[in-house]
């Protein structure tokens, strides 16, 4: 169990995420057969996507590839979700929630669902937009969903229990049966070191430590 790891506490109730579309590259995997399971969040070291001249560069030119795996110590399954662009959303990961930190102000709020089946979540971008993903616990399955969102205009819609918006829904890109009861722990992993929740997000607000 890495030291970094957090507790992950929600309910084996999401059984509405099946019904959410399936991705084009949709696969399922098991994972490993133990009592106690790690999700890691594993980005790797950030490249340039295109080599333009510095006056014409811009944040989303610069990506890093990105899986989760799923196990223990013993053996792990990897999901790849490709090469996304800009940096971790402290405000969006169920990581930095689980590790203590809080939010800096009474009217801010996680930008991730409080839907207690919602198991873990993870969230990367640029200000203009980012790549978001859930974990919806549902039995002995984790369903994993992710959408693109951007800034321009919402028109709020509804998928299950989740809030959205046209044209930004989620889809289901993979399922992971797990074994039934399994004690599940989540990790972010920056490149080689657990994510450091205290950096600035993008919109230059920073997390609280627990007191």
């Amino acid at each position: 169990m890495p030291d970094a790891a957090a507790p992950i506490r929600s309910e084996a109730k999401g059984s509405w995420a099946r019904a959410f579309p399936a991705s084009k590259g949709f696969r399922e995997v098991v994972a490993p057969s133990t009592r106690t399971l790690v999700l890691i969040w594993q980005v790797g070291p950030q490249r340039k996507a295109r080599q333009l001249d510095p006056s014409e560069d811009y944040p989303a030119n610069y990506v890093q590839h990105v899986d989760l795996l799923v196990g223990d110590g013993a053996g792990r399954v990897a999901i790849s979700l490709g090469e996304l662009s800009g940096g971790v959303e402290r405000f969006g990961v169920t990581y930095c929630r689980g590790r203590g930190f809080r939010l800096p102000h009474p009217e801010s709020g996680w930008r991730f669902p409080a839907e207690p089946s919602v198991t873990s979540a993870f969230s990367i971008g640029v200000v203009q937009g980012d790549s978001e993903f859930l974990l919806a616990r549902d039995a002995d399955v984790l369903h994993l969903l992710h959408r693109e969102t951007s800034d321009g205009r919402c028109d709020e819609i509804r998928q299950g229990p989740l809030d959205g918006c046209e044209g930004f829904e989620y889809e289901r890109v993979a399922d992971v049966r797990i074994p039934r009861g399994a004690a599940l722990y989540e990790l972010v992993r920056d490149e080689a070191e657990p994510l450091d929740c205290s950096t600035p997000t993008l919109y230059g607000a920073a997390l609280l430590p627990s007191p």
